[in-house]
C-alpha cells in the first residue's frame, strides 16, 4: 500500500499527487498551457502526515518505474 495518492487537491491530510498538464489542466490545450508557464510534464505533490520514510519510499518505488 502507497502512502502517496494520486488525486487533487481533496482538503485532507494526506499525501496527493497530481500531474496537472493531464489532470485538471487537461481541457486546456498544451501550447496554451506553456505560454501561461505550465509545464505539461510538472508534478505537484501536495505533503500530508504521513513519516518522511514512507514518503521517500514511494517516491522512490515510483521513480524506478519511470
Amino acid at each position: 500500500s502507497y502512502a502517496i495518492t494520486l488525486a487533487v487537491s481533496l482538503g485532507v491530510n494526506k499525501t496527493l499527487i497530481e500531474v496537472p498538464g493531464y489532470m485538471t489542466h487537461a481541457p486546456i490545450p498544451k501550447e496554451h498551457q506553456v505560454d501561461s508557464g505550465i509545464d505539461p510534464r510538472g508534478i505537484r505533490l501536495s505533503l500530508g502526515l504521513e513519516s518522511a520514510e514512507d514518503l521517500i519510499s514511494d517516491l522512490e518505488k515510483s521513480l524506478e518505474i519511470v
